[in-house]
């Protein structure tokens, strides 16, 4: 199943504390952007599916999707941005393997802000 059609329209308002997202396929070449999943809409369904302070930890190796979902997370105004904590937090293996090369791992951590979104 995919996951946006799950978080769209399977799980319950207010009902997930965090959502984990863990290096989504960029989907590096133009013509496929528009295959990522992270983007406004699936944005949206996380805030709906979030209770209140809710939040979503996002993870990629992939500079320009991490730029373009920090865009579009500020654009829509639902979220406050803290810092990110690693206390405990999982490595996956996939992530090793990156920090064993000394690469980037973006890293963002959105909050549920507290409004009413305009598509809802």
């Amino acid at each position: 199943m995919e996951m946006e059609y799950a978080v769209t329209y399977l799980l319950p308002r207010e009902s997930i504390f965090r959502f984990h997202l863990s290096f989504p396929d960029p989907w590096p070449k133009r013509r496929h952007h528009a295959r990522r999943v992270v983007d406004g809409d699936f944005l949206e369904a996380l805030w709906r599916a979030l209770v209140t302070d809710g939040e979503i930890r996002i993870k990629t190796d992939h500079e320009a999707y991490f730029r373009q979902i920090i865009h579009t997370a500020e654009k829509s105004r639902l979220w406050q941005f803290p810092d990110w904590m690693d206390e405990n937090y999982p490595v996956t293996d996939f992530e090793q393997d990156f920090l064993s090369k000394d690469l980037a791992i973006y890293r963002l951590r959105a909050v549920k802000r507290n409004v009413v979104p305009q598509n809802v």
